[in-house]
């Protein structure tokens, strides 16, 4: 389109802080492998859900960001957290949130006793189910960057227990 979006390849980066919406897939098979081919559909620029925190994070996926129906990822954050900025304990409920480190530390600490920092590589998993509250906040005096996705759990599993890993 007149806006550049249409026809870029995918292998591509794209100029700027950009999300790309997939569409169609076309698949192209050969003897010796197959590969999968995908037209961008859109591009736009990241939604900023707190603006005025001296957060540079952007929802990726999630409502309002342009890219609201991929059932069960509800939301996907990209984190770029100041080491000044905490996340007060608040709950979460009929969730799960799988927590990446790219860079930097993340502390964790919630009502059912568990505590740890997710670092650069490493991994945390919290199974909300019927719910439970947590805090969060920057360690090691330097910006916590890195993703978050949100699962919304199926009708039959937002009931069960809560688990914490890291």
């Amino acid at each position: 389109g007149s806006d550049g979006s249409q026809g870029l390849p995918s292998p591509h980066p794209l100029p700027g802080n950009h999300r790309v919406r997939f569409a169609q897939m076309t698949t192209i098979a050969s003897a010796s492998n197959s590969t999968t081919a995908r037209a961008i559909t859109a591009v736009s620029a990241p939604l900023r859900p707190m603006s005025g925190t001296g957060m540079n994070s952007r929802l990726v996926i999630g409502q309002g960001s342009g890219v609201d129906h991929v059932d069960p990822f509800i939301a996907m954050m990209h984190d770029d957290v100041p080491p000044h900025v905490m996340f007060p304990t608040h709950p979460h409920r009929g969730v799960e949130i799988i927590t990446y480190g790219i860079g930097g530390a993340l502390y964790h600490e919630d009502t059912l006793g568990n505590a740890g920092t997710v670092v650069a590589g490493g991994v945390e998993r919290n199974l909300f189910g019927r719910g439970f509250s947590h805090s969060e906040q920057p360690v090691g005096g330097v910006p916590y960057r890195g993703f978050q996705l949100f699962i919304l759990l199926s009708a039959e599993d937002r009931n069960i227990d809560p688990t914490f890993q890291l």
